[in-house]
């Protein structure tokens, strides 16, 4: 007969410790709260100057949060790796749209939420006048990496453009991919 005590005691004592790590991704968190915070207000401050000078507001606030999340949830990154500012640029009647910023990648993806889904608009320089505009649906890993594997590829003809492509805000005025072409957003 084991006893069981003894078993979960000597468990206990032989166990290796983890590593510090978040819930979702592998790599050590590095730096304290107060350091990460402080890191974070920089990111933020370079995607949104604004933002600093705009009073609270504790709906977008909140509404902030319920973008990153389920961002963060569908690439499987940690939340903090998820900047969500004012969008600039587009607005949805009265409300300004928000622009997601992914700080943990080789250089920064900024994505726009759909309003109302868990998908999100990979934004990118336009091929015709440069601006940033939605290039592509991403709604999870995969689909952000079929976008990826063509952008840049002169031989791979890119994905189907989203309608928000060819009316975005983003190209400039003399764009000759924007159009006035109905949007599924009003």
């Amino acid at each position: 007969m084991t006893d069981h005590a003894t078993t979960a005691t000597h468990a206990a004592d032989t166990a290796k410790p983890l590593p510090i790590t978040n819930s979702i991704s592998t790599t050590a968190r590095i730096g304290t709260v107060v350091q990460r915070a402080r890191a974070a207000a920089q990111q933020a401050r370079n995607v949104d100057p604004e933002a600093a000078h705009r009073p609270p507001d504790y709906r977008r606030a909140a509404r902030r949060r319920d973008v990153a999340y389920p961002f963060a949830c569908n690439f499987g990154i940690d939340p903090s790796e998820v900047i969500v500012t004012d969008d600039p640029h587009r607005t949805y009647g009265e409300w300004r749209g928000f622009l997601i910023t992914v700080t943990d990648a080789e250089y920064p993806l900024r994505f726009m939420p759909i309003p109302g889904y868990e998908v999100f608009l990979a934004l990118g320089p336009c091929p015709d006048c440069g601006g940033e505009v939605p290039l592509a649906e991403t709604s999870d890993l995969a689909a952000l990496g079929l976008h990826l594997d063509t952008e840049g590829d002169a031989e791979t003809p890119p994905r189907h453009r989203p309608p928000e492509f060819f009316h975005d805000p983003g190209h400039t005025a003399e764009c000759r991919a924007a159009t006035t072409s109905p949007s599924r957003i009003t």
